[in-house]
């Protein structure tokens, strides 16, 4: 005798539309990536590092993986994973070097060591069928993550969208998209990182007042003692005053900039061209010229007299600043508390110096 439960019918979804015949899912982790095919894997995928202007590669069956991007590392050490959790994580960020910038890449590579939990949960559950990973997301996985784990999460998920996998595919992404990635219920662990930052009026007098000294002082004399300080001013004016990212300025090359001078030998103009950062691609990277305050002239032409007498070897060839990003963060970020008695980031001037471009009508693709 059939009981009652069992002559019942599944309830169906009626807000999702008819999937067909779903196969039937992993019986265990182990299963994950056995029963479902995973697209080919390159024998070594290359990625560009805009910062040493080079493109670099990676063995697809290397036991670990070695990022190097604008001056910093991340390495993915494969052995903290299954078989079939390396398989498709593998494949994921060979698609992640297609799909974003190498430093986004760099970024996702170095979450995977301190939250290797959170990344096999996260591949375990969407193994599952598009709606039941919905469910898993929104009243476990999801809850209380980090906003930066749960950006981790749906990169993931347009991953698997866009190559069709599991049981998942194209058709799901604007699905997939919708979900309460970012709800309320999710915790934002940095938002004092993103909350808004205003320099005071008093602070920024004496990063004017500190730059106009420098200046100064390179109008009187070209010494080494002065030509350190010239280096950590421009840095400052660069980002302070046309908000670039440490990166692009420390990816400013000797070539970049143009010193003109005036009929009495006095530096008359200068104008650096820097570059739109964050792009995926060296074949189209977007000029930005722009032009140093007369005032200020003399501390480029020292910067440049001493980086072209020097003997040093960079990791950028033709570097005009010869730093590499993470060093022209740590230098501004020292200076700000030596000028103004608190450490400043480069990422709060630049955000402050977007902010009032902005306010002044700067439009977003004359931002960096």
């Amino acid at each position: 005798m059939v009981s009652q439960s069992e002559k019942a019918e599944p309830k169906k979804l009626k807000e999702l539309p008819d999937r067909g015949k779903q196969p039937s899912l992993p019986d265990s982790e182990a299963d994950i990536g056995k029963k479902l095919p995973l697209p080919s894997a390159p024998t070594v995928f290359r990625y560009m590092d805009d910062f040493s202007n080079t493109k670099k590669s990676i063995s697809f069956e290397n036991v670990s993986w070695k990022f190097r991007v604008d001056g910093r590392n991340a390495t993915i050490n494969w052995k903290d994973y299954s078989d079939d959790e390396l398989e498709i994580l593998k494949r994921y960020f060979v698609w992640c070097v297609s799909e974003y910038d190498a430093s986004t890449v760099l970024h996702y590579a170095n979450m995977l060591k301190p939250n290797k939990l959170f990344v096999k949960a996260v591949v375990q559950a969407f193994s599952h069928t598009v709606v039941e990973a919905k469910e898993i997301w929104e009243t476990s996985l999801g809850v209380e993550c980090a906003i930066h784990l749960a950006g981790l999460a749906r990169s993931f998920a347009s991953f698997l969208c866009s190559q069709s996998l599991y049981y998942w595919n194209a058709d799901d992404t604007e699905y997939v998209k919708s979900w309460n990635w970012f709800g309320n219920n999710v915790k934002n662990s940095h938002s004092d990182e993103f909350s808004e930052f205003r320099l005071s009026s008093k602070d920024e007098r004496h990063l004017i007042a500190y730059i106009q000294s420098v200046a100064q002082r390179c109008k009187k004399t070209s010494d080494s003692r002065v030509a350190k300080d010239a280096q950590r001013a421009a840095l400052l004016y660069w980002v302070y005053q046309h908000a670039f990212r440490p990166t692009q300025i420390a990816s400013l090359d000797l070539g970049d900039v143009n010193i003109r001078y005036g009929q009495n030998g006095r530096t008359k103009s200068v104008h650096a061209t820097f570059h739109k950062a964050k792009q995926r691609t060296a074949r189209k990277r977007t000029p930005m010229p722009r032009k140093m305050k007369s005032e200020w002239v003399s501390i480029m032409e020292i910067v440049m007299k001493h980086r072209v007498s020097s003997r040093k070897v960079f990791e950028r060839e033709s570097s005009f600043f010869g730093m590499t990003p993470p060093e022209a963060s740590q230098e501004i970020r020292d200076l700000t508390f030596e000028v103004v008695g608190s450490y400043i980031s480069a990422t709060d001037l630049r955000h402050n110096a977007a902010q009032r471009l902005a306010d002044s009508g700067a439009s977003h693709l004359q931002l960096a």
